[in-house]
């Protein structure tokens, strides 16, 4: 009895995400960093730029 692709698929997937909340759980800072850097990102560069959509989206 073989795993069926979709289960196979799953296990992958599985494995990923375990594999990438223990890369959080060992390199705490690095995440934090990449967390803020994205953050200032957001709120430097994305945000700005939809700001006008935003407004004029309410009226």
């Amino acid at each position: 009895m073989g795993l069926r692709k979709q289960e196979a698929f799953s296990l992958v997937w599985i494995a990923l995400a375990v594999c990438f909340v223990l890369g959080m759980a060992v390199q705490p800072k690095i995440v934090y960093d990449g967390s803020v850097n994205g953050l200032k990102a957001w709120w430097n560069i994305v945000f700005p730029s939809l700001l006008p959509f935003l407004l004029l989206l309410k009226y």
